[in-house]
C-alpha cells in the first residue's frame, strides 16, 4: 500500500538518497584504494572501510525501499482540517509546538510526525479547536496552515 508524502518531503527524500548514493561511492572508491595492498596496516584499513561501505549500501538500500512505498500528494487546500503537508501549531500538555505532518521523517527545524506516529495518528483529520490525546496527555489543535 502507498503511503503519501508531500512534495517538500519527497525532495528532502531525493536528497537524502543523493547523500547517500555518493557516500556509498566514496566507501567504494575506499575499499578499492586499501584493497589494493592488504598487508599490515593497510589490511586493517581495507576490513574497517569494506564494513563501513556495507553500512552506507545498507542506508541507500533503506531510503530507496522507503521512496518505492510512496507517491506525491500535491497538497490543495481541501478545508481546515490537519493532513500530509501541513504544518500546525499544538498544544500537548503544558506545552505548545509546531510540528509538520509529513509521510516520511526528516531533519527540519521544525519536527517532522507521520500519519503513523503517535501525535501523527491523533491529529490527522483533526481542525482548529479539535481535542486529541497521546500517551494519556491531552492536547488541542491551535492552528492549521497548508
Amino acid at each position: 500500500m502507498e503511503k503519501e508524502i508531500s512534495e517538500i518531503g519527497w525532495q528532502e527524500l531525493e536528497h537524502q538518497i543523493e547523500v547517500a548514493e555518493a557516500n556509498y561511492m566514496e566507501s567504494v572508491r575506499m575499499v578499492a584504494h586499501y584493497g589494493a595492498d592488504q598487508d599490515g596496516w593497510h589490511g586493517e584499513a581495507y576490513g574497517m572501510h569494506y564494513a563501513e561501505q556495507l553500512k552506507k549500501m545498507d542506508e541507500l538500500m533503506r531510503l530507496k525501499a522507503i521512496q518505492r512505498d510512496f507517491h506525491i500528494v500535491h497538497i490543495k487546500p481541501k478545508g481546515k482540517k490537519v493532513e500530509i503537508g501541513c504544518l500546525v501549531e499544538i498544544e500537548i500538555g503544558t506545552k505548545k509546538q509546531k510540528v509538520i505532518v509529513d509521510g516520511f521523517r526528516y531533519k527540519s527545524v521544525i519536527p517532522v510526525v507521520t500519519p503513523e506516529s503517535p501525535i501523527g495518528t491523533a491529529i490527522l483529520g483533526k481542525r482548529v479547536g479539535d481535542k486529541f490525546e497521546v500517551n494519556g496527555i491531552k492536547g488541542f489543535i491551535k492552528s492549521i496552515k497548508l
